[in-house]
């Protein structure tokens, strides 16, 4: 089945010829994009038909063939989902028998299913890619200074584990903790999140002080591209 469209835009005619395959299931589009202008259209009505004829195939010499990914792809939509991760820590004051300690260890963890967001679970049947653009971290709700070593911040898929390590920082409110793409963790956790998979941040190391608490602020910064007519 052949179906052809004419468009005129001004000075402009466009021709778009679209040819369905039953085999195939799909349209094939045959678009030819030619100015004409109005004078030019009032000869062409003039012409005989031969030539009408070669003209005609002088035009469709420039026909440009476009399959039906192109135009399905035309009904992409681009969102920006981000997760923010509150990590909470608190050592205890110590007891006088660890009085003497010069280092607290310390260990929390979050939960994230990525299909909580509004728009994932709208979409999530029809994601065609999810790529981590950033992951943003930074040191709040500190109660004092405080000198951390061993600092690891690791994702835990349940078969993977990956992260980010520090051997030592000095943090006050607002320190930033360096969460960068040097061993392939955002391209890991965009995996992740194409799987759609629960996974669990996780915050450990070592303080210098007891008696303290602070919060981890993790932002994981996402673009995700979905097509309601199918993701394939």
């Amino acid at each position: 089945m052949q179906t052809v469209l004419l468009l005129h835009f001004g000075n402009y005619n466009t021709v778009f010829i679209l040819n369905y395959s039953k085999q195939r299931d799909s349209f094939n589009i045959i678009y030819v994009y030619f100015y004409l202008f109005l004078k030019t259209t009032l000869i062409y009505t003039t012409m005989t038909t031969k030539q009408k004829l070669i003209l005609l195939t002088v035009i469709l010499t420039g026909v440009v063939f476009a399959g039906c990914s192109k135009i399905k792809s035309l009904a992409d939509l681009t969102f920006h989902p981000s997760f923010p991760v509150d990590i909470q820590i608190t050592i205890p004051p110590a007891t006088s028998i660890k009085a003497a300690q010069t280092s607290y260890t310390f260990n929390d963890s979050v939960t994230i299913d990525p299909t909580s967001d509004t728009l994932v679970a709208k979409y999530e049947s029809y994601i065609k890619s999810w790529q981590v653009d950033s992951v943003t971290a930074i040191f709040t709700d500190v109660s004092k200074p405080v000198n951390l070593t061993n600092v690891s911040l690791q994702v835990n898929t349940g078969t993977e584990t990956f992260g980010w390590q520090a051997s030592s920082i000095s943090i006050q409110e607002g320190t930033n903790l360096v969460l960068d793409n040097a061993q392939g963790q955002l391209d890991k956790l965009g995996q992740v999140l194409n799987g759609k998979q629960l996974f669990t941040v996780t915050l450990s190391g070592t303080s210098d002080e007891n008696d303290v608490h602070f919060t981890l602020s993790v932002m994981i910064n996402t673009t995700m591209v979905a097509n309601p007519l199918g993701s394939t």
